[in-house]
């Protein structure tokens, strides 16, 4: 059985709750290792460790926590391979590993901006469009909000408005759904990929074929 995707209780704990979320989307109830929660919390709250961070997950972390799913994989046969995308790895188009990922089942821990900083979301789907180009993405960000107002915010661009969606029908898998045009924006704006430090995928998938 899967249980519904969360939502982050602070400002900061974005990053363990979107790979708690990642985990929960690919694995089940039944499936998910109490010691994988336990270590998630230990390892992704690293910027609270020394006066010059203000709380939050870094990249390294992130990385840190890929490769020990990895080796748990291959000492406990647990099914889940994970894999860092970072700067100009990170790439948004056919015949990609972000978009191989997702359409084969995957999913995509992602480092995005949202309300002033970099913020971590998951990445569960593609959508297309008629013609079969990639048109956007469906989201589950943990930042809980009312409305869209929240994320449409003054001096976000017009132009990007109706790219943003939020979604409360899709629980187990996402809240928002995202244009590509918001995400390949070159500009700060929410959601971009464009953030304070370099652009940033953990894909994770299933090695079982399930």
């Amino acid at each position: 059985m899967k249980t519904p995707l969360r939502y982050q209780v602070t400002r900061n704990d974005c990053g363990p709750t979107s790979m708690t979320n990642a985990l929960s989307y690919l694995l089940g109830r039944e499936e998910f290792p109490p010691e994988v929660l336990e270590y998630v919390y230990s390892v992704m709250l690293d910027k609270y460790r020394g006066e010059q961070h203000p709380g939050g997950t870094s990249c390294w972390a992130m990385r840190f926590f890929g490769h020990w799913l990895n080796d748990t994989r291959r000492t406990t046969g647990l099914p889940i391979e994970a894999h860092q995308l970072r700067g100009e790895e990170v790439q948004i188009g056919d015949g990609t590993p972000f978009i191989g990922c997702i359409e084969r089942g995957g999913a995509a821990v992602m480092s995005c901006f949202l309300a002033g900083s970099d913020h971590y979301v998951l990445v569960t789907g593609v959508n297309r469009d008629v013609q079969g180009r990639i048109e956007s993405f469906r989201i589950f960000d943990p930042w809980y909000v009312e409305g869209k107002d929240d994320l449409v915010e003054e001096g976000f661009p017009p132009q990007y408005e109706e790219f943003i969606t939020i979604v409360d029908d899709h629980p187990f898998e996402y809240n928002r759904i995202v244009g590509r045009q918001v995400l390949c924006s070159n500009m700060m704006i929410n959601y971009s990929l464009t953030c304070h430090t370099p652009q940033e995928l953990l894909l994770l998938r299933r090695t079982d074929g399930k």
